[in-house]
Protein backbone atom coordinates (compact mmCIF):
# COMPACT_ATOMS: atom_id res chain seq x y z
CA UNK A 1 0.00 0.00 0.00
CA UNK A 2 1.25 3.73 -0.67
CA UNK A 3 2.73 2.53 -3.66
CA UNK A 4 1.91 3.31 -7.28
CA UNK A 5 3.45 2.13 -11.20
CA UNK A 6 3.03 4.31 -14.13
CA UNK A 7 2.59 2.94 -17.33
CA UNK A 8 1.96 4.66 -20.58
CA UNK A 9 0.86 3.06 -23.62
CA UNK A 10 0.50 4.84 -27.15
CA UNK A 11 -2.43 3.37 -29.29
CA UNK A 12 -2.93 3.45 -33.27
CA UNK A 13 -5.71 3.46 -35.30
CA UNK A 14 -6.85 4.19 -38.86
CA UNK A 15 -9.21 6.49 -37.06
CA UNK A 16 -9.43 8.69 -33.49
CA UNK A 17 -12.33 6.38 -32.62
CA UNK A 18 -10.74 3.18 -33.15
CA UNK A 19 -7.82 4.06 -31.37
CA UNK A 20 -9.62 5.13 -28.66
CA UNK A 21 -12.10 2.03 -28.79
CA UNK A 22 -8.40 0.20 -28.50
CA UNK A 23 -7.22 1.93 -25.30
CA UNK A 24 -10.26 1.70 -23.44
CA UNK A 25 -10.48 -2.09 -24.13
CA UNK A 26 -6.92 -2.24 -23.11
CA UNK A 27 -7.79 -0.83 -19.97
CA UNK A 28 -10.38 -2.65 -19.23
CA UNK A 29 -8.41 -6.04 -19.67
CA UNK A 30 -5.89 -4.93 -17.46
CA UNK A 31 -8.16 -3.78 -14.69
CA UNK A 32 -8.78 -7.50 -14.27
CA UNK A 33 -4.73 -7.12 -13.13
CA UNK A 34 -4.43 -3.79 -12.00
CA UNK A 35 -5.63 -0.61 -10.17
CA UNK A 36 -6.28 2.00 -13.45
CA UNK A 37 -6.85 5.20 -13.60
CA UNK A 38 -6.91 7.68 -16.34
CA UNK A 39 -5.19 11.02 -17.07
CA UNK A 40 -8.34 12.88 -14.97
CA UNK A 41 -7.23 10.78 -11.78
CA UNK A 42 -4.88 11.45 -9.61
CA UNK A 43 -2.03 13.47 -9.85
CA UNK A 44 1.94 12.39 -10.65
CA UNK A 45 3.68 12.29 -7.88
CA UNK A 46 5.65 15.63 -6.75
CA UNK A 47 9.01 14.63 -8.68
CA UNK A 48 7.74 13.62 -12.00
CA UNK A 49 7.34 16.53 -14.13
CA UNK A 50 3.83 16.87 -15.83
CA UNK A 51 4.29 15.78 -19.54
CA UNK A 52 4.41 18.40 -21.98
CA UNK A 53 3.22 16.78 -25.32
CA UNK A 54 2.46 19.28 -27.84
CA UNK A 55 -0.34 17.68 -29.22
CA UNK A 56 -2.59 14.71 -28.45
CA UNK A 57 -1.03 11.54 -29.13
CA UNK A 58 -3.75 10.06 -31.43
CA UNK A 59 -3.86 13.47 -33.42
CA UNK A 60 -0.14 12.76 -33.94
CA UNK A 61 -1.20 9.15 -35.27
CA UNK A 62 -3.85 10.51 -37.53
CA UNK A 63 -1.22 12.98 -38.99
CA UNK A 64 -3.17 15.83 -37.63
CA UNK A 65 0.06 17.37 -35.40
CA UNK A 66 3.75 16.63 -34.51
CA UNK A 67 4.49 15.09 -31.35
CA UNK A 68 7.03 16.13 -28.96
CA UNK A 69 7.80 13.99 -26.05
CA UNK A 70 8.42 15.66 -23.20
CA UNK A 71 12.02 16.97 -21.94
CA UNK A 72 12.46 14.15 -19.88
CA UNK A 73 12.82 11.82 -22.61
CA UNK A 74 15.55 13.40 -24.49
CA UNK A 75 17.93 12.72 -22.00
CA UNK A 76 19.60 9.39 -22.36
CA UNK A 77 18.56 5.94 -21.01
CA UNK A 78 19.15 4.74 -17.77
CA UNK A 79 22.75 4.21 -16.48
CA UNK A 80 23.30 0.46 -16.01
CA UNK A 81 23.41 0.50 -12.23
CA UNK A 82 20.12 2.63 -12.33
CA UNK A 83 18.62 -0.40 -14.30
CA UNK A 84 19.59 -3.54 -12.14
CA UNK A 85 17.11 -1.96 -9.24
CA UNK A 86 14.29 -1.61 -11.26
CA UNK A 87 14.63 -5.34 -13.08
CA UNK A 88 14.91 -6.82 -9.42
CA UNK A 89 11.48 -5.00 -8.67
CA UNK A 90 10.10 -5.97 -11.65
CA UNK A 91 11.14 -9.77 -11.45
CA UNK A 92 10.29 -9.84 -7.95
CA UNK A 93 6.53 -8.74 -7.90
CA UNK A 94 4.70 -11.84 -7.96
CA UNK A 95 2.04 -10.31 -10.66
CA UNK A 96 5.30 -9.47 -13.49
CA UNK A 97 5.74 -12.80 -14.33
CA UNK A 98 1.53 -12.89 -15.22
CA UNK A 99 2.03 -9.32 -16.93
CA UNK A 100 4.74 -10.69 -18.77
CA UNK A 101 3.01 -13.65 -20.38
CA UNK A 102 -0.20 -12.21 -21.31
CA UNK A 103 2.57 -9.80 -23.42
CA UNK A 104 4.32 -12.23 -24.97
CA UNK A 105 0.80 -13.56 -25.53
CA UNK A 106 -0.60 -10.74 -27.43
CA UNK A 107 2.67 -10.20 -29.45
CA UNK A 108 2.45 -13.60 -30.67
CA UNK A 109 -1.12 -13.19 -31.88
CA UNK A 110 -0.08 -9.91 -33.60
CA UNK A 111 2.77 -11.76 -35.23
CA UNK A 112 0.26 -14.05 -36.78
CA UNK A 113 -1.64 -11.32 -38.55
Amino acid sequence: QGESRMMRMQFDGRKRAEAVKECSSAAEKLKEYVTVTTQNGPTPPNNQPPAEVSAPVPQHFLGEAALNLPQVYHHSPLAENELKPILRVCLLDPNFHALVEKVESELKKLLQE
